[in-house]
């Protein structure tokens, strides 16, 4: 019966062990997403100021050139517009890179996740019916020893009671009902 408690108590704790383990996991992988998602937000908005910068410095280099009186004026603003059309290009790739790279670090956090769930200890309980039939064969085989070798319970069980002898004629012994 005390292995049985024992087992049940450590079972308990184990559970509990497990509940706190999966509680910071979880806090872990929440942190880790608020902290991705930050990084998208700052992300969009460097884009988007760097958008900003790149159409001001078109405007600006195109006014500059067209007031200058720089030869014919659809070439100049198809040349401004072609070197806005790269820098919008380099612009889109760094944004697509960096989401890519978030992407990439949220999944690694819910792998992590994952990893942590799947090392977590099975919690076993112990079985009462199986704790009840141990003491029930301790308890059985301590009472098939001899009542006169054991140190409790000598009245009992195998050769605790010896068939009475009677005294009389021809010395005949009775036999138990």
């Amino acid at each position: 019966i005390m292995g049985y408690q024992s087992q049940k108590k450590q079972a308990q704790m184990q559970e509990a062990a497990n509940a706190t383990t999966a509680r910071n996991a979880n806090t872990s992988h929440n942190y880790n997403l608020s902290l991705i998602e930050k990084e998208r937000g700052t992300a969009a908005r460097e884009k988007a100021l760097e958008q900003f910068k790149i159409d001001k410095e078109t405007e600006k280099e195109e006014a500059k050139l067209l007031n200058a009186g720089y030869g014919n004026p659809f070439r100049i603003v198809q040349d401004l517009g072609g070197q806005a059309d790269l820098q919008w290009l380099d612009l889109e790739n760094d944004f697509m890179a960096d989401m890519n790279e978030l992407m990439g670090q949220e999944y690694n956090s819910y792998a992590q996740l994952q990893r942590t769930y799947n090392h977590l200890a099975p919690v076993v309980y112990p079985n009462p019916l199986a704790a009840t039939l141990q003491a029930g064969t301790a308890v059985g085989s301590y009472l098939m020893v001899p009542a006169g070798d054991r140190s409790f319970l000598q009245g009992y069980g195998k050769d605790a009671i010896k068939p009475p002898t009677l005294v009389g004629s021809g010395g005949n012994t009775a036999k138990p009902y």
